[in-house]
């Protein structure tokens, strides 16, 4: 009767320790993870045009969002991704990947420049309270978007970044690197084609805590050598459904801890039978 106690000791512990796995994901206009309709992504991208009077203009409700350097003028781009996760609060044990899933659109390079990177930043909590913004497209003279993120200011008319225009200075503005994916002239484009950029794992299971407990200011997305070469990503406004960004999440899901009291009373129940 011992050896059944053991083994029921055993069972015990191990439905502490165990769980099962779970993959999530995140992507604007598909079925939520835990039901309905997922609407909680925002995303701009920051242009400086070297004072061609965008730099105080949105571009938050484009259909597509880049990073790198334009070729044709030296102006640099950024991009801010935010994912609404708050729905996997409570649903988690351990963090076990996250990945950002982009789909190309277009790439501008010249094939002799050879490869650059995408470089994914944790953004600065500094600078949580930006604004996707409804720009799409700007012409000079167009008055400044006031009340919207711009490459200027995180809201333009009233609020500066927290460190310099476009969200720019590293250490301030964005923090960690997350992850980083090359790219060239030969990237593949379109749905066919996902650009996957997977983040630290060292970094994921702090960055969901903080991101479900409502410290997120988001991602910080830039080019690694910003020099003639500008890749463009669909955005979350994009009009194909299948090529909207994705942030892909894979966790362990603890047992319940009810299982731990259903086996607690058969233990007991055992160790009478044994004195018995």
């Amino acid at each position: 009767m011992r050896g059944c106690i053991v083994i029921s000791l055993g069972l015990l512990l191990c439905a502490a320790k165990g769980g099962s796995a779970a993959v999530v994901t995140f992507k604007e206009g598909a079925p939520g993870p835990f039901g309905g309709t997922y609407a909680g992504t925002e995303d701009v991208m920051l242009v400086s045009n070297n004072g061609n009077g965008q730099v105080d203009q949105n571009f938050g409700a484009r259909s597509d969002f880049e990073v790198g350097e334009s070729p044709a003028g030296g102006d640099p781009r950024h991009s801010l991704i935010r994912f609404n996760v708050s729905s996997l609060a409570g649903q988690y044990g351990t963090i076990n990947s996250v990945t950002l899933r982009l789909y190309p659109l277009l790439v501008t390079a010249d094939s002799n420049l050879g490869g650059d990177n995408v470089q994914v930043f944790r953004l600065s909590d500094l600078n949580t309270a930006w604004v996707e913004g409804t720009g799409i497209s700007a012409a000079n003279g167009d008055p400044p978007d006031a009340g919207e993120s711009t490459w200027a200011q995180r809201v333009q008319s009233s609020a500066n970044w927290a460190s310099a225009p476009g969200a720019s200075g590293a250490g301030t503005d964005y923090t960690a690197l997350l992850g980083q994916t090359s790219f060239s002239a030969s990237t593949g484009l379109g749905a066919a084609n996902p650009f996957d950029i997977v983040l630290d794992p060292a970094q994921v299971q702090a960055l969901m805590n903080d991101w479900t407990g409502g410290r997120n200011a988001g991602l910080f997305l830039r080019s690694q050598a910003e020099l003639d070469r500008v890749i463009s990503f669909a955005s979350s406004e994009a009009t194909d459904p299948a090529v909207r960004p994705e942030l892909i999440v894979t966790y362990s899901v603890p047992e319940p801890a009810s299982l731990g009291l259903v086996l607690v009373p058969a233990l007991l129940l055992a160790r009478r039978g044994a004195r018995q």
